[in-house]
């Protein structure tokens, strides 16, 4: 499944006024009732990141469960992320997680 979301936030405080507007897009896809994957794209205008968000699951048994999970962060230095975008890498990196449930 493919799913998009915009949302258009207008922020008070006292050190200012502002609006952000933040576009996601999310998919996911289950090949197996034992296998899944998701991923995550999301850029907001007034700080120009856009970050990637990615994680397959993998049931390895009910109760047991490994994920493998990527994210990496860029900051658009470009005129618009759609006219001309120009991406330096912030962040990026990768973890593996295990849970295991262990019943007496």
């Amino acid at each position: 499944s493919i799913s998009t979301n915009i949302q258009h936030n207008r922020v008070t405080l006292p050190q200012g006024d502002f609006v952000a507007d933040v576009y996601e897009v999310e998919g996911q896809w289950n090949p197996t009732p034992w296998v899944s994957a998701m991923s995550q794209v999301q850029f907001d205008d007034v700080s120009e990141l856009v970050g990637l968000f990615a994680r397959v699951r993998w049931i390895v048994k009910p109760g047991n469960d490994i994920y493998f999970v990527y994210t990496h962060n860029w900051q658009n230095l470009g005129v618009g992320i759609l006219d001309n975008p120009d991406l330096i890498t912030l962040s990026r990196g990768g973890s593996i997680k295990a849970n295991y449930t262990y019943r007496f």
